[in-house]
């Protein structure tokens, strides 16, 4: 009779609520309330855990900070004290000690030092005195070339692009490509001079001094555990 959709039931209702019997624990599912009590604990736990490592910091900053100004206040009353009753030797090596407790004030003396920058000459009006001539070297990475390509004809085209620029030596050493029968490649050291360096770079990168389809980037030398 409940399963029929044409039968008619009659609906009831409660008109006082209070003679209803209680909800207790038996009728509600209670594991989505666990779930979160759980959870609530665990941050709980977390934050409580947190609060005691920041205050052994907050211990072990202000215990490094009073034995820093204990240290700086006993070397200043060693030079303060009784300066009538010391040589003028004692007090030139209590002002040492002083200046090896004092990293602070040293390094900012020597930071102020660090600011003036040295300058390089560039006239080439004064030729009274000729600096020491120095030599840079620009690595760069040629691929993309024919397999047969050798490191003469290599080096002739890197000479043909110097553009006034003396070039010193220039060296190549050919590296082993992927794919040996389709492509070589190789490795260049343009030596030149230092001041011609910056010339030398914006030469060697100009794809409109390469031939076609060579493809060319900076190379930089792998660093070694020495260095």
């Amino acid at each position: 009779m409940c399963l029929d959709p044409a039968s008619s039931i009659p609906v009831f209702c409660a008109l006082n609520l209070t003679r209803l019997p209680p909800v207790d624990t038996d009728h509600v599912d209670v594991t989505a309330l666990l779930a979160k009590i759980y959870a609530l604990r665990r941050e709980v736990h977390a934050i409580t855990q947190l609060k005691v490592e920041v205050d052994q910091l907050k211990t072990l900053l202000s215990s490094n900070v009073s034995s820093g100004r204990q240290e700086s206040s006993d070397a200043s009353l060693s030079i303060t004290e009784n300066p009538a009753s010391k040589s003028f030797a004692d007090l030139a090596f209590d002002l040492k000690a002083a200046a090896a407790t004092g990293p602070i004030l040293t390094a900012h003396a020597q930071k102020k030092k660090s600011n003036v920058k040295p300058v390089v000459g560039s006239s080439t009006a004064n030729k009274r005195v000729t600096s020491v001539k120095t030599t840079r070297s620009v690595d760069i990475f040629v691929s993309r070339l024919q397999p047969d390509t050798s490191a003469d004809s290599l080096i002739d085209c890197v000479q043909s692009m110097s553009d006034g620029i003396e070039v010193v030596n220039v060296e190549c050493t050919q590296l082993k490509s992927k794919y040996e029968l389709l492509y070589s490649s190789y490795h260049v050291s343009v030596c030149v001079n230092s001041a011609d360096m910056k010339h030398a770079i914006e030469l060697l990168m100009d794809a409109e001094r390469w031939p076609e389809g060579v493809f060319v980037k900076r190379y930089f030398k792998p660093k070694t555990k020495n260095e």
